[in-house]
């Protein structure tokens, strides 16, 4: 098949696969863990780590960034195998996000049942490290090649994670899942230098009370707000259209 022709077939499954993924999950397209996919590849001229960042975001819908990086097939000056080789990898990357969308899905839909809050005191099964957790994740936070390194259970990755806080003498943060963490330990201080930017002073009565300045930084991560809020917004709008000012 003639290089043009076979680039112009790929560009449409672009298309499609950019649209799909607009329509059925834009509402949580830029919460997708997509820093979990292999890296691939894309030549500097064409900007992957661009494309990668703004799909994050959601500040740009992917069918515009395909029109505008994929439209005219072998461009002047470019090789018709390195451009087809782009156009591949493009199309395995939304496949792999379409992927990675419908699994998500199930979680998006509604809040994370967390076992632990910010401010318990917990032990870590494996190293028996204690910890206090300072934010909620839905799922985990961290790259593919951090998730490989540390062989994490694959099955753990869409349950809740936490920052935590760990007393030891690294001083460190851990990212960690909470089937490791579901031991609490009441009326335990925790010895880290940052405890006292997120947390007032413990006591045995209370605990770990977060600051109020603080509560954004440890407010729990996840679209659900912005779904919420924007459900709210169209319940407001339905309402109004019977009144002549909505506002």
């Amino acid at each position: 098949m003639p290089p043009k022709k076979l680039y112009l077939q790929l560009y449409k499954q672009l298309l499609r696969k950019a649209t799909y993924i607009e329509t059925e999950h834009a509402k949580w397209c830029r919460y997708l863990p997509l820093n979990w996919l292999p890296h691939i590849n894309f030549p500097a001229d064409l900007e992957g780590k661009r494309r990668r960042t703004i799909l994050y975001q959601g500040q740009v819908p992917v069918s515009n960034l395909i029109k505008t990086e994929f439209r005219n097939p072998l461009p002047p000056n470019k090789n018709a195998g390195d451009t087809l080789s782009v156009a591949f990898q493009a199309l395995k990357f939304l496949q792999q996000v379409v992927a990675l969308a419908d699994k998500c899905k199930p979680i998006f839909q509604k809040k994370p049942d967390y076992q632990l809050k910010v401010g318990d005191v917990v032990k870590n099964r494996r190293t028996q490290e204690v910890g206090v957790v300072v934010k909620r994740h839905p799922f985990c936070q961290q790259s593919r090649e951090w998730i490989d390194y540390n062989r994490v259970n694959e099955d753990w990755l869409l349950s809740p994670w936490y920052d935590i806080l760990v007393e030891s003498h690294m001083q460190f943060v851990r990212h960690g899942a909470e089937c490791n963490h579901l031991e609490k330990l009441d009326r335990r201080e925790v010895r880290h230098r940052q405890v006292s930017e997120f947390f007032e002073p413990w006591t045995a009565s209370r605990g770990y009370i977060v600051k109020k300045e603080m509560l954004p930084a440890t407010a729990d991560s996840g679209p659900w707000d912005y779904l919420e809020t924007e459900s709210n917004t169209d319940t407001a709008q339905q309402e109004g259209n019977d009144t002549k000012d909505p506002q």
